[in-house]
């Protein structure tokens, strides 16, 4: 499982278009990009590099927020990483706190009915 999800010969662009969609909570402007992985540790050593290409995307598009869901399929949970001026919405819809714009959501591993649904009735 870790060799099929090792994203270490990707680019950070490459990275953060893989599975992006943009997707719009009522009035927020986002995209809510997933990666899969065995080993969510190997994709936060990157969290560095992915915040500054998730910045200049959310610059160069006119975004509200992007999340990056890091989904761990081996333990069914993905750690996001939110940004833009709206990453509180995160904070809301699954009442968490953000810490250095990243929080672990535990048994979530579906962007479409586990992510879409729940920020938008939080929008």
């Amino acid at each position: 499982l870790k060799a099929g999800t090792d994203l270490s010969s990707f680019s950070i662009d490459e990275i953060l278009s893989l599975d992006a969609k943009q997707i719009d909570f009522k009035d927020v402007k986002s995209i809510v990009n997933q990666v899969n992985t065995a080993d969510i540790s190997d994709v936060m050593a990157m969290k560095e590099d992915l915040e500054e290409g998730m910045n200049k995307i959310i610059d160069d598009e006119g975004l509200d927020l992007f999340m990056l869901l890091i989904t761990d399929i081996v333990n069914s949970n993905s750690q996001v990483i939110a940004l833009g001026k709206d990453a509180g919405l995160v904070e809301k819809a699954y009442g968490v706190k953000l810490e250095d714009n990243t929080v672990l959501l535990e048994g979530v591993v579906s962007r479409k009915k586990q992510v879409v649904p729940i920020m938008t009735d939080n929008a």
